[in-house]
């Protein structure tokens, strides 16, 4: 009970943010590689195509057999999900993703407002982020969310 309370709370919460009404989503990604260098990261992942159901397709991940996402910390570029994600935020979903994130294994990948930003129009699987946050699910694990413009 305490736990649908804590769901249902937060849920709420989000959906008060400037966040929730820019969008987002998140899809389970099966982990090729994960490589970190300081707050710079290369994450290789594969969409759970097995799980779409034909009525959604997530605008960034949908028509990708491979994601490929690029990214670091750099501020500033205002407020995101309502305020500043932290460095100390973004530093922990590193290492969650580092402890996490083995060949082979789901994890829950997701974004906010503008979360990725393709590196080009040719290659729209390859992707940045500027910034990522864990944000605590109703799944057992948690969700590593993608900033890349304020939301």
């Amino acid at each position: 009970m305490k736990k649908l309370f804590a769901v249902v709370v937060t849920f709420v919460a989000v959906l008060s943010t400037d966040a929730a009404r820019a969008g987002g989503s998140s899809e389970l990604v099966v982990v090729e590689k994960f490589e970190r260098n300081g707050s710079d990261y290369v994450l290789f992942v594969r969409p759970d195509v097995a799980r779409r159901d034909g009525s959604y397709a997530d605008p960034y991940m949908g028509n990708c057999l491979r994601f490929e996402v690029r990214g670091t910390y750099s501020p500033p570029w205002g407020r995101l999900s309502g305020r500043q994600v932290t460095r100390s935020e973004h530093q922990a979903a590193l290492e969650y993703l580092e402890a996490d994130a083995v060949p082979g294994e789901q994890i829950e990948l997701g974004w906010l407002g503008a979360g990725f930003a393709p590196i080009s129009t040719t290659e729209p699987c390859t992707v940045r982020s500027r910034a990522l946050q864990l944000w605590q699910t109703d799944r057992e694990q948690p969700a590593v969310v993608s900033y890349h413009d304020a939301v």
